[in-house]
C-alpha cells in the first residue's frame, strides 16, 4: 500500500504475517507513503517466526487506516468498533494445505457472529449478505421489514412469493 495508494480489505485471514499485516511506507525503498486504508471483518494470526502481539499496521499512513469488527491475539487493544484482542481459532495455521479449508473457524471461535451485522469475521465471514432473518416458509404476517447490509453489499434484488424479480436496489 505505498506510493500513493489506499487499501480496502474486507473479510479478509491473514498468518504467518512477516511484517505488519497493513504496511504504508518503506523509508529508502518506496517513493513515497500509501495513503490510507480501510479494514473490515478481518482475522489476523502472528507468524510463528515473531514473537510477541501481531502487528496490525507498520509504517501508519498520512491519513486514516480504521479497523472494524476485527479480531487477532493481541495485548494492545485494537483501536475501533467492534475489534477484538482474541485468539481467533482458526482450524489450523501450522500446516495448510488448503486456506479455504485451514483458515475456517472453530466451532468455539470469537469470531463466530461478532462481525458487523452478526456475521463472522475472517475468509468465512459473510461476504455476499448478511442473514435476513425473514420469515421461514409460509406466514400468516402481512408484511416483513427485511435490513440488507454487509461489507461488500452495493446492491440487491429481491422477489416476492416466486413472482419475477424486482429492479436492483441501490
Amino acid at each position: 500500500m505505498k506510493e500513493g495508494n489506499s487499501v480496502v480489505s474486507v473479510n479478509d485471514t491473514m498468518v504467518k504475517v512477516l511484517t505488519g499485516v497493513f504496511n504504508f511506507d518503506e523509508p529508502g525503498f518506496a517513493a513515497s507513503a500509501g495513503l490510507s486504508g480501510y479494514a473490515m471483518a478481518t482475522s489476523s494470526m502472528t507468524s510463528h517466526r515473531r514473537v510477541g502481539n501481531p502487528v496490525i499496521v507498520q509504517n501508519r499512513p498520512p491519513a486514516v487506516f480504521t479497523l472494524r469488527h476485527s479480531i487477532t491475539p493481541s495485548a494492545n487493544p485494537l483501536a475501533g468498533l467492534g475489534n477484538l484482542n482474541l485468539n481467533p481459532a482458526l482450524l489450523n495455521t501450522a500446516s495448510v494445505l488448503d486456506p479455504r479449508i485451514d483458515f475456517a473457524l472453530r466451532a468455539i471461535s470469537p469470531a463466530i457472529g461478532t462481525g458487523p451485522n452478526g456475521a463472522n469475521m475472517g475468509r468465512r465471514g459473510s461476504f455476499w449478505r448478511d442473514d435476513l432473518r425473514e420469515p421461514a416458509g409460509t406466514t400468516g404476517a402481512t408484511g416483513a421489514t427485511l435490513t440488507v447490509g454487509g461489507p461488500a453489499i452495493y446492491a440487491y434484488q429481491w422477489r416476492l412469493d416466486n413472482g419475477r424479480g424486482a429492479p436492483s436496489s441501490t
